[in-house]
């Protein structure tokens, strides 16, 4: 679960990764390299973002996994989507929630150094969402982010306004009940891990 721009990371997914793995599911919430929770390498590296998410793959196959699913809010999503055109050994598909920073260089070569760029590229199955209202990325933008994906197993929901951004898609609401669309990913997941 790749996480939003921001200060609470992978704290941020706690939420719904305890949901997923009460559903069975592996789940390996990460923290970006100097932030949060995680070490900070000297030199250049310390902004390489696709090796964080390979070394996250990499984690969970020798924890057990077989497939897994790249699922990213915010700039997290954009940074799944990314990923997913050189899709590390055994990555299945992308949940992109939000998907923005859109025009921002997130990666370096063999990757698109954009989320827009990144689609082109993309083949593995992907789920789309975004809010009617969702304050940092446009339904618009969010259309043609599906319209260019090359992937023919794709997916987009556009949520009704108020929603949120990002995680806030899947979260707990007030009282503990989950919003509806937490149902679609799960449903999505459990495709692609048949």
């Amino acid at each position: 679960m790749v996480p939003e721009l921001g200060s609470e990371g992978k704290c941020g997914w706690w939420d719904f990764g305890s949901y997923l793995a009460a559903k069975g599911y592996h789940v390996l919430l990460l923290d970006h390299r100097c932030t949060g929770d995680s070490a900070c390498p000297p030199g250049r590296a310390d902004t390489d973002l696709m090796a964080d998410i390979r070394g996250a793959v990499s984690r969970l196959h020798r924890d057990g996994a077989v497939k897994v699913a790249l699922v990213g809010g915010s700039q997290g999503a954009s940074e799944a989507l990314i990923a997913a055109t050189v899709p590390p050994p055994g990555v299945v598909g992308v949940v992109a929630m939000s998907a923005d920073e859109l025009p921002m260089q997130l990666a370096s070569r063999p990757y698109p150094q954009t989320a827009m760029s990144a689609p082109p590229r993309l083949h593995l199955p992907v789920l789309f969402a975004v809010a009617r209202d969702d304050p940092y990325v446009s339904v618009h933008q969010t259309r043609e982010l599906y319209a260019t994906t090359k992937s023919r197993d794709k997916h987009l929901i556009v949520l009704p306004a108020a929603a949120g951004h990002g995680w806030d898609f899947v979260s707990a609401l007030p009282g503990g009940r989950r919003p509806g669309f937490a149902n679609t990913v799960v449903a999505f997941l459990q495709k692609l891990m048949a």
